[in-house]
């Protein structure tokens, strides 16, 4: 399944996390089908003509961490936050509550 993740997204690697902090998060908070079916869910209302980027983001002094998907486009940013919101709108308060803070999206 994690070669399947690892086709549909790009791993946003820093100092501080690597791909496979990256997928062992996935892999311990459950994300992964969830995961799988989230590119066909953000190029119905982003279209094709965008990337998918997967970022770790935590703050260990207030015990957080998250996973982050980034929807790389060329929208303009008015346009982008319409759509952000037709996707909350339409898939993501459909999965918000299996996913509660392991798992948010964002369009750059």
């Amino acid at each position: 399944m994690f070669d399947e993740i690892e086709k549909l997204y790009k791993f946003n690697e820093d100092e501080w996390h690597s791909k496979q902090d990256i997928l062992k998060f996935i892999k311990d908070n459950n994300l992964t089908d969830i995961l799988i079916d989230a590119p066909i869910n953000i190029r119905e209302v982003f279209g094709d003509d965008i990337k998918l980027v997967l970022e770790l983001e935590d703050d260990p002094e207030e015990n957080w961490t998250e996973l982050w998907i980034i929807i790389k486009s060329n929208y303009t940013p008015e346009e982008a936050i319409e759509l952000e919101l037709k996707l909350l709108h339409t898939w993501w308060k459909s999965i918000k509550d299996k996913v509660r803070d392991k798992l948010n999206y964002m369009c750059e």
